[in-house]
Formats: structure tokens, sequence, C-alpha cells
């Protein structure tokens, strides 16, 4: 009966380790103070990450793609973009991929004699 006990007490703890720790791992512990415009006009969406709770700095994340890239909160040309982004005057569509563009040109005709 102990051993049952212990088993779940041991489960129980790893449990709330990772938990923990997939909690810290998504702050940023350090920002970036140069924005390239080609990546905002990529990003899909963006996160504000306060400095109250567990994270120790203010950052705004911004997701493209898989990755994320944390931003200093203070950059002018980062604050004038999301109040574009908020005000809904960016184009959010999806952009095709370099297989599905449309081939300006046009195509050769080979004939066979």
């Amino acid at each position: 009966m102990d051993l049952r006990i212990l088993a779940l007490l041991v489960i129980f703890s790893a449990f709330g380790i990772t938990t923990t720790e997939a909690s810290l791992a998504s702050c940023c512990s350090q920002t970036g103070t140069r924005i390239p415009m080609r990546l905002l006009k990529r990003v899909n969406k963006f996160d504000i990450q306060k400095s109250d709770g567990i994270c120790d700095i203010k950052a705004v994340i911004l997701y493209y793609r898989r990755k994320k890239f944390c931003a200093d909160p203070e950059n002018n040309s980062l604050k004038k973009w999301i109040r574009v982004w908020k005000s809904g005057r960016v184009n959010r569509k999806h952009r095709p991929g370099r297989k599905n563009r449309r081939r300006h040109g046009k195509r050769l005709e080979a004939t066979f004699y």
C-alpha cells in the first residue's frame, strides 16, 4: 500500500515540475531593439509580455511561422505597427509560397520535327 502512495507522489511531483518549466520557457529573456519591416509584414500574431508575473522583462512577442521573436515594447516603429494592427489596416492574408506563385512570362513551346 505504501509503495502505491509513493509512486503516485513521484508522478504528481514530476508533473508539477514539467508544468512550471513549460511556463518559464515561454518568457523572453532579452529583446531586440531593431525590427526589420520585412518581419513585421509577415507576423501572424503577437503577444505582450509583462514584467509583473513570472517573466522578468517587458517584451512584445512576435510570431512568424513557427518561430517567435522578442522585441522591445518601447520601439517607436513597433508601437506604430501595433496601433495599425489593432485598427485592422494590416493585410493578414496568407501569402502564397514559392511553389504556388504565378509564373510571369510566357512558356516556351517546344516543336519536334
